[in-house]
């Protein structure tokens, strides 16, 4: 949870609170700071949901979504700095191909902002230019040029040197110190609503409890390609229906060092669904490598968390036939065109549309429905299922016969209907799969049945 403060926030954070989070010594404290953090930038503090907060993260995905042509992440950009501080520009002009003349030190490519009264503030220009020059390397770079930033400024002058006219905003405060953005964070605290980065709260409220309760979460791992892994996270997070979710914080490490690991943020996880069935879900390709796995959410009302600690292992790799993780989920449906199909898409694995359960229950008269992909071997595919019960004394019986069917596409659906006669406890499917050169592979998914809640 340290790496919090190398991530997004750092545009926002004050000193006082750079040397608040560090004093922390737990990741309990410190997920105690976060929420106090956003707190102290609530709007309304007496409503349900923290606007700012909401709009901070919004705008870090879009960052991240509309900012591709970096090496970065979109939010570690230039642009995306200034659209995470500014948000949307009034208007956006780009010549791909022009020379900005900033000797030698860009390629071809201008890209210029225009805001007109940038949050509301009255310590600036009513309009604001804000140019950003293509560097050797590729990247789009803020310039502090007059002449790219100057009001008089024509398109046609991108290969004169000469400044024109008076320099605007970003050439006026030009900073001595060696890192240019440092002015932006400053100055570029502009958001919709202006009080939520001017004023900081005097008062900041302290959470007295701060318990850790278990995290539902399923883990489900796919293999669309490489010898990488696809790790996707889906964490229970119910609530009544227009109440604030949770924040939600991963981290996947490797056991006994702290280096290569990897973050899932606050702007990673996406909610779907409304009051109990509600999950938020972040996913996350991984090197092909045992890890380690934390994940913490914490409630915005009363700052009590969850946790989940477990380990991840990768999914076997190769041309050999495997299987994904076989998903339970509230939720499936094929896409309706090829074109949408996706690995990246929140609650869509290949050509499916998946919401899995977080938790591995299923009420009595609910079906149960199960996703998987095959991977590897030789199509078409022999698939059985065959339903099985557990028994007082711990032993599984199979349940009936196994149902059997032949397909060729990669990912599969079962759906089961529970009878009202299920007796409650656990079950299990068993998924056999056969390919057309006689290999074979299997794999289990378990849940429990539960009683119907009473009216």
């Amino acid at each position: 949870m340290r790496e919090w403060l190398d991530g997004p926030v750092h545009y926002i954070i004050d000193t006082d609170e750079i040397k608040e989070f560090k004093a922390q010594k737990t990741d309990k404290d410190r997920a105690a700071f976060i929420e106090r953090f956003w707190r102290r930038r609530d709007p309304t503090p007496n409503t349900i949901v923290n606007e700012y907060r909401q709009l901070f993260w919004n705008r870090v995905r879009d960052a991240n979504e509309k900012f591709l042509d970096s090496s970065k992440l979109g939010w570690q950009t230039d642009r995306g700095k200034i659209y995470i501080l500014y948000g949307q520009p009034d208007e956006v002009k780009e010549d791909p191909f022009a020379d900005a003349g900033t000797g030698g030190k860009s390629s071809a490519g201008l890209i210029r902002w225009v805001y007109v009264n940038p949050g509301g503030r009255k310590d600036m220009d009513p309009v604001v230019y804000v140019p950003f020059v293509r560097d050797v390397t590729g990247e789009y770079r803020l310039s502090y040029d007059p002449k790219l930033s100057s009001p008089f400024f024509t398109w046609s002058q991108v290969e004169d040197n000469r400044t024109v006219g008076l320099g605007s905003l970003l050439s006026s405060i030009q900073p001595g110190g060696s890192d240019p953005l440092s002015v932006m964070l400053d100055l570029g605290k502009m958001q919709e609503v202006p009080p939520q980065e001017s004023i900081v709260l005097d008062s900041v409220e302290t959470i007295e409890t701060f318990a850790y309760d278990p995290l539902p979460l399923a883990i489900d791992r796919f293999q669309p390609g490489g010898a990488s892994f696809l790790v996707v996270l889906t964490a229970a997070v119910p609530g009544p229906p227009g109440s604030e979710p949770p924040s939600i914080l991963a981290r996947f490490s490797h056991k006994g060092t702290k280096t290569g690991a990897q973050i899932l943020g606050e702007g990673s996880f996406r909610i779907e669904g409304e009051g109990d069935a509600r999950v938020a879900q972040a996913r996350i390709v991984l090197d092909a490598a045992p890890w380690e796995l934390t994940v913490l959410s914490v409630e915005p009302g009363s700052g009590a968390s969850r946790i989940f600690k477990g380990r991840v292992e990768p999914l076997a790799a190769g041309p050999a036939l495997h299987l994904s993780d076989v998903v339970l989920a509230i939720a499936m449906e094929p896409l309706p065109f090829a074109a949408q199909a996706s690995y990246e898409s929140p609650y869509i694995i290949g050509g499916f549309h998946v919401i899995p359960r977080a938790e591995a229950r299923v009420k009595r008269g609910e079906s149960v429905r199960l996703f998987f992909e095959i991977y590897g071997g030789t199509s078409p595919y022999h698939l059985a299922f065959q339903l099985e019960g557990q028994e007082k004394d711990g032993r599984w019986v199979a349940l009936g016969k196994p149902q059997e069917h032949d397909g060729t596409e990669r990912g599969q659906g079962f759906e089961l209907e529970t009878k009202p006669s299920w007796p409650i406890g656990p079950y299990r499917l068993r998924v056999k799969v056969a390919d057309a050169a006689g290999a074979s592979t299997e794999s289990l998914a378990s849940w429990s049945v539960l009683a119907p809640k009473s009216p």
